[in-house]
C-alpha cells in the first residue's frame, strides 16, 4: 500500500486490533501528523540522498498501533520522497508481511525498514528503533524503570532527537549497502 493509504488507516472505524491496541491509533495518529509537518532532514543528509543513483524500493512494515513507528514512518515517508529513483511500499505487519524474514531479537518488532536495490536485493534494513535510543532503553530497564515512566522517557528522547538518529542511521546504511 502506499503512504497516503496508510494514513487513511488512522481515520479508520474497521480497524481489527485488540482495544489494548486500538487505544493507541489516535495519538500516533496526532505524532506521525507532527512529524509530517514539522520534521525535517537536514541538509547534509538530504544532499546524500539525492546524490544516489540506483533504483531502490522501501519497504516498510508498520501498524498504526505501533508507538516506535508513529516516531519513524513520518521521516522514512520524507527520506523517500527526495529521490525519484525510491519507491516506498507499506506492509502491515500483521497482514501477509514480510515480517517474518526480519526478526528483531527473535522478535517481531516494527517499524521495520527493508530497502532493496532493482535485483530486488536487500541493500541495508533498518528497525525497530534507532541505536542510541535502544541503548538508553536499555541502560532505563537495567535501572528498573517502570513501564509507563519508560514510556514518557521514550516519548522525551524522541522530541529531543527530532528524527535526526533515524535519518542518519538509515541514510549511513543505503550509502553503505550500495
Amino acid at each position: 500500500m502506499t503512504f497516503e493509504t496508510y494514513l487513511e488507516l488512522f481515520n479508520s472505524t474497521d480497524l481489527d486490533y485488540p482495544e489494548h491496541r486500538l487505544a493507541f491509533v489516535p495519538i500516533n495518529h496526532s505524532r506521525m501528523n507532527r512529524w509530517l509537518k514539522k520534521g525535517q532532514i537536514h541538509p547534509e543528509m538530504k544532499d546524500r540522498l539525492e546524490q544516489v543513483n540506483e533504483k531502490l524500493n522501501w519497504i516498510l512494515i508498520t501498524e498504526p498501533w505501533c508507538g516506535d513507528a508513529a516516531q519513524a514512518s513520518p521521516f522514512i515517508y520524507l527520506m523517500s520522497k527526495l529521490n525519484s529513483r525510491f519507491t516506498l511500499e507499506i506492509q502491515l505487519r500483521d497482514s501477509n508481511s514480510e515480517i517474518e524474514k526480519y526478526p528483531t531479537n527473535g522478535n517481531l518488532s516494527i517499524p521495520k525498514l527493508i530497502i532493496r536495490n532493482e535485483n530486488n536485493k536487500d541493500i541495508f534494513i533498518w528497525g525497530a528503533r534507532p541505536q542510541k535510543l535502544e541503548d538508553y532503553r536499555k541502560s532505563l530497564l537495567e535501572s528498573g524503570i517502570d513501564a509507563q515512566e519508560l514510556k514518557i522517557k521514550e516519548q522525551q528522547w524522541y522530541n529531543e532527537d527530532k528524527g535526526d538518529s533515524i535519518v542518519k542511521e538509515i541514510v549511513e546504511g543505503i550509502l553503505s549497502g550500495l
